[in-house]
């Protein structure tokens, strides 16, 4: 090929490269500007679905980066490369040549950031284009220089400490067609993506408590800050929150939710009594099948492949019941974490009223007052839920009394308190050696591996 035709077909693809490149930028698929920051920022993104809009409005540049990194080898042995890594490839150089192609550096910048990656790796993969800058994802507060500047930027600060301590409730006002986008007022231009898609979840999970049943699991978080060097006024520090999620209840009707069924059910329910507990004869028929279905299930889960083509078997074999709900998916709705030590019985009612707030229940109304509200929990916190109604009522509004709240333990540590019970039931005599082989003590000699004591019992999954 002479240099004059090489130069034209290179010029030739370049002009159509450049045109695919201006297609794709009228289209405005990437345009972050044109998307509402909420849900659908982030779940909409899809890669496989984006390589193929982008596939087809580049189709030239894209058989070009394909072959650029394909090798005949590759070819010939079927391990080109996959079209993820064309994708990169294209999205890395459209976000280069227009700023508004910035939707993938977002939800890369939101990635980083929620698994923990330091500011100065976001700052570096930010400037090779892979990502958004830390300051776009967690906000920052601009900077000026004359003191007209200053003067705005006291405003503009101040209209956004007090967007930060507004409450959900405040925020629910706004209408479902509030734009969340990236052009809007100050507090938007400041905050940042995290806390704007915090907003908008908000606002969602407001939606759904007015239309929906919704119970409530709450439980504590604890971060260790350790100092990397030994440093004055360095050290370690372990700092206490709290976190909750709010569930949809499965087909729950408001009228099977009613407060004054609860509280006539609880007066005349009588005491518990053993026949409250032994099974009937339909139960005891299918508590063996469980059992054996139980450990059939441990076998071809943990004994190796030898007995995992047993699997569809085991599933098959599943012992069913009349007490089920139709298979559906569970909605589920985060709430913001909150600056609660709910290991005090005052904690765990700051906690139901963090959440109420959070959610834009009106605790004042008789329809809320009428309603039972679920909230899931650890033990120790469910108790001192329930001593708060106990010492409120008589001497409290009916608000705070907590009346409607049933309290429940959530199935992680029922199941926690299942296994700590069957260790200590089947535990045996640890001196009656081989004449109690059932027993789990005896299981320290047979298995010869590292004893398990009731002192210091095993991680869970071990024992479950």
């Amino acid at each position: 090929m002479s240099h004059t035709v090489r130069c034209w077909a290179t010029q030739y693809v370049s002009k159509l490269v450049n045109q695919e490149g201006n297609t794709i930028i009228n289209n405005q698929i990437l345009h972050a500007r044109k998307k509402t920051v909420d849900e659908s920022f982030v779940l909409g993104f899809d890669l496989q679905d984006l390589y193929k809009q982008l596939t087809a409005l580049c189709s030239t540049m894209s058989q070009v980066i394909h072959a650029f990194s394909t090798t005949r080898c590759q070819e010939r042995d079927h391990t080109t490369a996959d079209g993820t890594r064309c994708l990169a490839a294209i999205l890395q150089l459209l976000g280069q040549r227009s700023q508004q192609n910035s939707w993938s550096k977002h939800l890369f910048g939101l990635y980083l950031y929620a698994t923990g990656t330091q500011r100065q790796t976001i700052s570096v993969l930010s400037t090779w284009g892979v990502c958004s800058s830390y300051s776009t994802v967690a906000g920052s507060q601009a900077k000026s220089t004359s003191s007209h500047d200053n003067k705005s930027k006291k405003g503009k600060e101040k209209a956004y400490q007090s967007s930060e301590t507004e409450c959900p409730s405040q925020m629910a006002t706004a209408t479902s067609t509030t734009a969340t986008t990236l052009p809007s007022t100050h507090q938007n231009v400041y905050a940042g993506l995290i806390r704007r898609l915090s907003q908008a979840c908000c606002i969602t999970v407001q939606q759904a408590a007015r239309i929906h049943q919704l119970s409530h699991v709450y439980d504590n978080i604890n971060l260790l800050f350790k100092a990397a060097e030994q440093v004055i006024g360095r050290k370690d520090s372990l700092e206490y929150s709290t976190c909750a999620t709010a569930i949809r209840i499965f087909e729950a009707a408001k009228n099977d939710m009613k407060t004054a069924n609860l509280l006539e059910t609880m007066q005349k329910a009588p005491e518990l009594s053993v026949r409250d507990v032994v099974l009937t004869q339909q139960e005891n028929t299918l508590y063996p099948a469980v059992l054996t279905h139980t450990i059939l299930q441990i076998v071809v889960t943990h004994d190796g492949p030898s007995f995992s083509r047993f699997h569809n078997d085991i599933a098959k074999s599943l012992p069913v019941t009349e007490n089920q709900i139709p298979l559906h998916k569970t909605e589920f709705y985060p709430l913001p974490a909150m600056d609660i030590d709910k290991s005090s019985t005052v904690g765990n009612a700051d906690v139901i009223d963090a959440i109420s707030n959070a959610l834009a229940y009106n605790t004042t109304s008789p329809e809320y007052l009428h309603t039972v509200k679920i909230y899931l929990g650890d033990q120790l916190s469910m108790t001192r839920l329930g001593s708060v109604g106990q010492n409120r009522v008589g001497h409290d509004a009916l608000c705070h009394t907590h009346m409607n709240v049933v309290q429940a333990m959530r199935l992680f540590h029922g199941q926690m308190h299942v296994a700590s019970g069957c260790l200590d039931t089947h535990w045996g005599l640890p001196s009656a050696g081989s004449q109690d082989p059932g027993s789990l003590s005896f299981h320290n000699t047979v298995l010869d591996c590292k004893p398990i004591l009731l002192s210091s019992p095993p991680p869970y999954q071990t024992c479950s």
